[in-house]
C-alpha cells in the first residue's frame, strides 16, 4: 500500500556522512568537516513519526514508525525490519539483494520475491550538499560533537536536514519529499548503532522464498534509487 510504502521509504533514510572518524567527546578537530562515508557494515535502530497528504483529496494523517536497520556492502545486502511502535511487534521485514537484484518482502509466514535493477547506493553524503554548522548536543562531560547539513534535490522534489557525529554516524533526518500526489514529512532519529552485525536474522530469507520464481521486476524508477540521494527508497 502507499502508507506501508511511505513508512519503509522513512525507514530507509539512511543519510551519509560528514568527516574522517575521530574521537566524538569533545577531542575532535574543530575544523570544517569533510565528507565521509557511512561504515561499510552497519546496524541500527531507526525511529521517528511521518505526516503525508495527498493532493486533490482529504487523504493525510500521522504515521509513527520504529525498525532496525542493517546494511552489508561486500555483500550487498540490505534488510529493514519494521515493528509496532507501541508493542514492537515485529510486523515485515525487507531484504534487498543486488548482487543478484532481488527483493524479498517477508510478513509472518508470507514472502514475496521479485527483481529489480539498481547498483548498490554510495553511502556517502553528495557534493552539492551544503554544511551548515557544527555544535554539541547534551552538556558537561557528556557532550556529542555533531555537524548539521543540507540537502536539496529538485528533480526528486527532496529537501533534507541531517545531523551526524564525527565518525559518520547518523543521529538524525527532517526530510520532505513529494512522491506523485503524495507529499510527506518524514522525521526520523537513529540510535544503537554499530559497525557490525549483531542481529543476522535481519538478513535471513526463508529456503521455499529464495527457490521460488521472481514476480515481474519491482518498479523503483519512479522512486528512484540514486548515488546522489540521501537514502535508499524502495
Amino acid at each position: 500500500t502507499m502508507m506501508k510504502s511511505l513508512i519503509l521509504l522513512a525507514i530507509l533514510a539512511v543519510a551519509m556522512a560528514t568527516v574522517e572518524q575521530n574521537e566524538v567527546l569533545g577531542k575532535e578537530d574543530e575544523s570544517r568537516p569533510r565528507r565521509c562515508c557511512l561504515p561499510p557494515t552497519l546496524q541500527m535502530n531507526v525511529g521517528g513519526s511521518e505526516a503525508y497528504e495527498v493532493e486533490g483529496t482529504s487523504t493525510h494523517g500521522l504515521v509513527k514508525f520504529v525498525a532496525n536497520y542493517g546494511m552489508i556492502s561486500k555483500e550487498g545486502l540490505v534488510a529493514v525490519r519494521t515493528a509496532d511502535p507501541v508493542t514492537y511487534k515485529p510486523l515485515q521485514r525487507l531484504v534487498m539483494d543486488y548482487k543478484n537484484q532481488v527483493l524479498y518482502n517477508i510478513t509472518g509466514d508470507n514472502c514475496t520475491k521479485s527483481t529489480f535493477k539498481a547498483p548498490f547506493p554510495e553511502m556517502c553524503i553528495p557534493e552539492s550538499a551544503e554544511y551548515k554548522a557544527s555544535f554539541y548536543l547534551g552538556g558537561g562531560w557528556h557532550t556529542l560533537h555533531v555537524d548539521y547539513w543540507v540537502y536539496k534535490n529538485a528533480s526528486l522534489q527532496l529537501e533534507e536536514a541531517l545531523t551526524f557525529t564525527r565518525n559518520c554516524y547518523p543521529i538524525s533526518s527532517d526530510t520532505s519529499i513529494v512522491m506523485g500526489k503524495v507529499r510527506a514529512v518524514i522525521i526520523s532519529g537513529y540510535s544503537d548503532i554499530i559497525d557490525h552485525i549483531s542481529d543476522p536474522t535481519l538478513f535471513q530469507v526463508p529456503d521455499s522464498c529464495k527457490n521460488k520464481a521472481a514476480t515481474d521486476s519491482h518498479n523503483i524508477s519512479k522512486q528512484p534509487l540514486s548515488h546522489k540521494a540521501l537514502f535508499m527508497r524502495i
